[in-house]
């Protein structure tokens, strides 16, 4: 598919209009039984978009029918922090939870986060 860039550049890109009340970035974070690391994890991807990115966003966390305390403690996420929603599904699967929660959302970026974190926060 030919283009007008030159290789081994990216064409210019315009940043996205705000729309208030709307979020530019849904972070999907799929959890099954994390009772033990959702908090943190979720607290410290949320003070890091708070830092570091410059359009509204919105931490979904995407229960996979968890038998422990994982859905008390995302809603309680959710009830304590801006723009963190929690969302429970009554079926296990990570696929199934991203399509789910991603075909709901109304915002135009879309990513998704292991609840450790274990891909570098800068990279959003």
């Amino acid at each position: 598919m030919p283009t007008d860039t030159p290789a081994g550049t990216l064409p210019a890109r315009t940043h996205l209009a705000a729309v208030p009340g709307e979020p530019v970035l849904d972070v999907v974070v799929p959890v099954f039984n994390e009772e033990t690391d959702l908090g943190p994890c979720v607290r410290r991807l949320h003070d890091h978009l708070g830092r570091t990115f410059p359009y509204s966003f919105r931490i979904t966390i995407a229960d996979n029918a968890s038998t422990d305390a994982t859905p008390r403690i995302a809603a309680d996420l959710a009830a304590r922090l801006d723009g963190v929603r929690s969302v429970r599904l009554e079926e296990k699967g990570r696929g199934r939870a991203l399509r789910t929660v991603w075909a709901r959302s109304d915002a135009p970026v879309l990513a998704y986060m292991d609840v450790d974190l274990s891909t570098d926060l800068n990279a959003l």
